[in-house]
């Protein structure tokens, strides 16, 4: 009996007691925020929201209560919650990205999302607002920006840069990514594409550079930087967009990006950019002859012209509340000059195109991929001017 008593106070002083119940989410796109921390200002009480972004706070005593709900890269909210006995509070709390300086959130660093004040290395960011700001379609330029990253022009468009020294126009120490895939040309040596590849500028959300060797994490090909560039969810970058860029040397760009979200599970998004200009117009000498009185002859080059065709195609599922399978594929195909460290070669129709299915998730990332490229009708301008 004495037993009976007991329970059934407990019973009593529980049904006396409230409840707080919530659901977190981004407040631009609506998506659920797994591991949002919840807690109970002022007191030890806190918790995580779960797969569905949903969190419970129970038995509480009635009276007023202030939440701090926060999540990486978003800003900080404070609700105040009323509890009343025998009631459940509900609580929607849509949540902001933080842009101030110092809150970015990073993943290349640990391959995670972190703030980039957490990160165990520096990662200086071009970021979306560097990218509109900048006027240009070459968004290579804006490395010249960033301290310790050596940054060489050798043309219009062809733009390189290296870090930690050891750099040649045959640099292969510099590993470029994009979205988890190796961007390094599969035709031309493992090179970085730099401005070459598949992805237009008006596609780009930020790139990231970790200076320094970075093999453990990104394989035998990162010696001295890691150029990591990540491109914009459809789901938070909606609508249609045409830009158009012109500039000195007949520079001309015109790009479009169209993202859309079909329903709360398909988005997708397609982008495109056709460019061309003029390089430089220079020779360098070219010695052709016998080796005991070698004549110099300046190079023979048919067109300083350069061009770039480039489109991409995107198709994201959401698979589980906080889990994505994207399929992705695209191509570029480019004209232009080329300095090598045996003179300059003419690149002609010179094609690069992959195919990618990623599965994403908070904790979880594979992806699979297939990248391939033609040196189509390129020649040797030194070989070609001795020729002739």
């Amino acid at each position: 009996m004495l037993v009976t008593l007991f329970f059934s106070y407990d019973v009593v002083c529980a049904q006396q007691k409230g409840a707080v119940h919530g659901m977190v989410t981004d407040k631009q796109t609506a998506e659920l925020l797994t591991g949002a921390s919840v807690v109970i200002k002022g007191s030890t009480a806190s918790m995580l929201t779960n797969s569905k972004g949903v969190f419970t706070f129970s038995a509480l005593d009635a009276g007023h209560y202030f939440l701090l709900i926060s999540y990486v890269g978003y800003e900080t909210l404070e609700l105040p919650v009323f509890v009343q006995e025998g009631q459940i509070a509900k609580i929607d709390a849509g949540l902001t990205l933080d842009s101030r300086p110092g809150n970015e959130v990073v993943v290349s660093a640990s391959r995670r999302p972190e703030k980039i004040t957490h990160a165990p290395a520096p990662i200086p960011t071009i970021t979306a607002k560097d990218i509109v700001q900048f006027a240009g379609s070459n968004v290579s330029e804006l490395v010249s920006r960033v301290p310790g990253v050596e940054y060489t022009r050798s043309g219009v468009d062809d733009i390189t840069f290296n870090a930690r020294g050891l750099h040649s126009a045959f640099n292969n120490r510099v590993f470029q990514m994009v979205d988890g895939r190796n961007t390094m040309a599969a035709a031309s040596g493992s090179l970085p594409l730099f401005n070459n590849g598949s992805t237009q500028k008006d596609d780009l959300e930020r790139i990231e550079i970790v200076l320094g060797p970075q093999t453990a994490l990104y394989g035998p090909n990162a010696h001295n930087a890691l150029f990591n560039h990540i491109t914009k969810d459809p789901r938070k970058y909606t609508g249609a967009t045409v830009s158009v860029s012109a500039g000195s040397q007949a520079q001309f760009s015109s790009r479009f990006r169209h993202a859309a979200v079909i329903n709360h599970k398909w988005a997708y998004k397609i982008t495109g950019e056709h460019a061309t200009g003029e390089d430089y117009e220079w020779y360098d000498t070219v010695y052709a002859g016998r080796p005991t009185a070698p004549v110099a002859i300046p190079e023979k080059i048919q067109d300083f012209s350069f061009k770039r065709i480039r489109s991409e195609a995107h198709v994201y599922y959401k698979v589980l509340p906080n889990a994505d399978i994207i399929v992705s594929g695209g191509g570029s195909q480019f004209t232009r000059l080329q300095v090598t460290t045996a003179g300059r070669n003419q690149l002609r129709d010179v094609t690069y195109g992959f195919l990618q299915a990623r599965f994403m998730h908070p904790r979880l990332f594979a992806t699979l991929y297939n990248t391939w490229g033609n040196m189509g009708n390129s020649i040797n301008i030194s070989n070609y001017t001795r020729d002739f």
